[in-house]
């Protein structure tokens, strides 16, 4: 169970770094253009969802190069670093798969208080206030975050009880 919190709390730390804003974009994009196709009848704003795996991919891209990054400043620092702060390149599509589906509870979070306080048609298509729900949700939800990459390791590892 220790090793699985080293790991989230790892993970954390790569994710808010930057990354977690790509993540949360594909989420945002990707469930909103398949809320609006539903709300509003139309096929047009699946184009949203289309799009939704741009921003993934620079995610998934600037995820492996924080890796790269961490583990040469480990290098530098250490010619043989503590096994617990080591990279496991190995385990790196878990690791993205693991940040996604954290950052997925994030935004069924700000999809939630959407539904509840805003009309979805006019928060995605009109104003941009919803950059400021999202960044209170994502900066103030951390835990949330943690918990869930937490139980996700766990869970991989057969070791997850509710």
């Amino acid at each position: 169970m220790f090793k699985a919190i080293i790991r989230a709390c790892q993970l954390c730390l790569w994710n808010y770094l930057g990354l977690v804003i790509f993540f949360f974009a594909f989420w945002c994009l990707f469930l909103g253009g398949i809320f609006l196709s539903i709300n509003i009848f139309s096929v047009d704003p699946l184009i949203l969802s289309a799009l939704a795996f741009v921003p993934l991919l620079i995610g998934v891209a600037l995820f492996a190069i924080a890796l790269l990054i961490w583990s040469l400043i480990l290098r530098i620092l250490w010619t043989k670093p503590p096994a617990w702060l080591n990279v496991q390149w190995r385990e790196f599509g878990w690791d993205c798969l693991t940040s996604l589906l954290a950052t997925l509870s994030l935004a069924i979070l700000f999809f939630s208080k959407i539904f509840i306080y805003y009309n979805i048609e006019k928060v995605f298509l009109v104003d941009l206030e919803y950059r400021g729900i999202a960044e209170d949700i994502v900066l103030n939800f951390w835990w949330l975050w943690l918990i869930v990459a937490t139980f996700s390791m766990l869970n991989r590892a057969g070791k997850a009880t509710i």
